[in-house]
């Protein structure tokens, strides 16, 4: 009996040096355990994708619950005009707890932008077929009329000694007047506006003249059949 009495002596004290421990901690170092990764991980790419820090009372008002009452002098007036106000019970709110998940969720979800049909290219979520204006002037020399067309645009990884898996982004655009004056090229970049502008400029430099069947088609072609 007096083993079994130690045995949870020693649960109960074990239990409440936990709960001490825990509840010592302030918000802000129980979010940093959640949200920050160490220098040599982050050069190695651990810090993408991790959780950010949120405010969990957000959406909540003093003296506002899933019971509405009426405090005067909390959430309400003591006064209105010459009426001294009353504490009472208010009609519930149905939709209070989807309006309070939403605003919770709005904190860390993704908004989806929306693009017009002419803007969002073959799909809505791919970047190929998109227009990104022309290539940006050389000296005196402006490309006007000119328009830019994103072919492929994709992530490429390649593993290295001292950094790991390094992430860049590949671009192969086309550029061109739609008078028969056309160029392409491919660049790499770690980020995705500068591997895109990269591509558009070079396209500019590599311009080639295609010859053109009544002004829009490509040359006609003869074939001999024996």
């Amino acid at each position: 009996m007096a083993c079994r009495l130690l045995r949870i002596c020693r649960v109960a004290n074990n239990s409440i040096k936990n709960a001490q421990s825990v509840s010592s901690e302030s918000a802000d170092e129980l979010w940093k355990g959640v949200t920050s990764v160490s220098n040599a991980g982050r050069r190695r790419g651990r810090a993408k994708g991790l959780a950010r820090k949120r405010d969990l009372n957000r959406g909540q008002i003093i003296g506002v619950g899933k019971i509405p009452i009426q405090f005067p002098g909390l959430n309400t007036p003591v006064f209105r005009g010459r009426e001294l106000l009353q504490q009472q019970k208010l009609p519930v709110d149905p939709e209070r707890e989807e309006k309070l998940a939403t605003l919770r969720q709005s904190q860390t979800g993704m908004k989806r932008v929306k693009l017009s049909p002419l803007e969002r290219g073959w799909t809505s979520a791919g970047m190929g077929g998109r227009k990104i204006g022309p290539p940006d002037p050389i000296g005196e020399d402006t490309f006007e009329g000119f328009e830019t067309w994103i072919l492929q645009n994709k992530m490429i990884t390649c593993m290295t000694g001292n950094l790991g898996r390094k992430t860049r982004i590949s671009s192969f655009v086309v550029t061109g007047n739609g008078n028969g004056l056309a160029g392409f090229a491919l660049a790499k970049a770690p980020v995705g506006k500068a591997s895109l502008k990269a591509a558009k400029n070079r396209a500019g430099q590599r311009l080639i003249y295609i010859p053109r069947y009544k002004e829009h088609t490509g040359k006609e072609i003869t074939v001999n059949t024996i």
